[in-house]
């Protein structure tokens, strides 16, 4: 009948956006009802609900033109993709179909002559029209298959599965960007806690909603040197440098940290400024995660704070999971294993698995004695 406008309406809940189902509701003027259209454009807006809660709505109008049965069967028939065969016994199958009804339906005897010849003809036209048939839809999954083939070999299935879990999660969780306007959220945040959660799509959603309101709320970002003054002038950590991989590297001295004296908020906010420094200045590099080096020199009784390495490791994993690309400890005494073996039970086996114990080499041969703070080349320098 011409041109028409439709409105297709669909919404997203997170579980159907996952799966990939639609709810669909085609809507002309008002009234819905199914049809039968060819789509000639597109346009697509896309409203997100500000209150959160895994909705969002997406409208789509669709310049379509309806068609008849006929026009479809024309439309069809005229396929370049079908085999010729098909086209051809298009037509002549249909109107044998009519003689047959006729045929049925009359008592005279044209009708019967009709029905006559519409029988020879279906006896003819059905196995050809639907060996045809089969034949053109195996050639369509023949090459379906082969264009899957040499997409894959491209792209890893593994890989492209990953991707594609990624940019999912990624697009089910959009709206909290609105929500929580002061969190960090990309693609890159549901890439690294799909890892940390072992690919758990919904533990995923879930914690990285719960990080982003703790974002909002600690705003971790937003603390300045001047927050922390008294902190800072312990030398007890700071950002330096970058490793062989263009991490950014956070320097800790524990022999400076003092569990009778510290005050354990001023020295968490000192930890959350030293990861987020070190973030941005990765980032500069295009690498995301970052290396932790931990100098255990003069380690005692005193820096052994259970409190703060407790919430230290809630930190790094609930808000900053894989962002440590490597930890080292460096000249570790005997008294650190007790300490060492209290805590490694709480820290995820993925983690674990960075953890080396250095010396001089090691620590050269992950980081460039260039990008050594002054102090750390000094001591060095003097051990060997």
């Amino acid at each position: 009948s011409g041109p028409a406008s439709l409105k297709i309406i669909y919404h997203l809940t997170p579980r159907s956006d996952m799966l990939g189902f639609l709810e669909c509701c085609c809507v002309r003027e008002g009234r819905s009802e199914p049809s039968l259209v060819t789509a000639t454009a597109i346009t697509e807006k896309t409203r997100f609900d500000p209150c959160g809660g895994g909705f969002e709505e997406r409208t789509v109008a669709v310049e379509a033109c309806e068609s008849s049965i006929f026009d479809w069967l024309q439309s069809w028939s005229s396929k370049p993709s079908s085999p010729y065969v098909t086209r051809i016994l298009t037509w002549p199958f249909l109107f044998s179909s009519l003689g047959l009804l006729a045929w049925s339906t009359t008592g005279l005897q044209g009708g019967a002559v009709q029905g006559t010849w519409s029988t020879v003809a279906h006896l003819i036209l059905i196995p050809a029209w639907l060996t045809a048939h089969a034949l053109h839809g195996w050639m369509r999954q023949t090459q379906s298959a082969t264009l899957c083939d040499a997409t894959a070999s491209n792209e890893p299935p593994a890989e492209r599965t990953k991707a594609q879990t990624t940019a999912l999660l990624f697009a089910r969780l959009q709206h909290l960007a609105l929500k929580y306007p002061q969190a960090e959220f990309d693609e890159s945040t549901c890439r690294r806690f799909l890892s940390a959660r072992k690919g758990d799509v919904d533990a995923a959603a879930r914690d990285i909603q719960k990080c982003m309101q703790w974002q909002e709320e600690a705003r971790p970002g937003n603390i300045t040197p001047d927050d922390i003054k008294k902190e800072l002038a312990t030398r007890k950590a700071y950002c330096h440098g970058y490793d062989k991989f263009g991490r950014s590297i956070v320097w800790n001295f524990a022999g400076r940290h003092d569990k009778r004296t510290r005050d354990a908020e001023a020295t968490i906010s000192l930890i959350l400024y030293s990861l987020e420094t070190a973030i941005k200045a990765g980032k500069k590099n295009g690498v995301d995660q970052i290396c932790a080096v931990f100098d255990l020199s003069g380690f005692g009784t005193k820096n052994m704070d259970y409190e703060v390495t407790h919430r230290l490791i809630q930190l790094l994993t609930n808000y900053y999971p894989e962002r440590l690309g490597k930890i080292l400890f460096l000249n570790a005494p005997m008294i650190f294993n007790a300490f060492w073996s209290c805590i490694r039970s709480y820290i995820d086996p993925a983690t674990y698995e960075k953890v080396q114990f250095a010396n001089k080499g090691i620590l050269c041969s992950s980081i460039d004695p260039a990008m050594f703070p002054q102090e750390v080349a000094d001591m060095l320098q003097r051990v060997a």
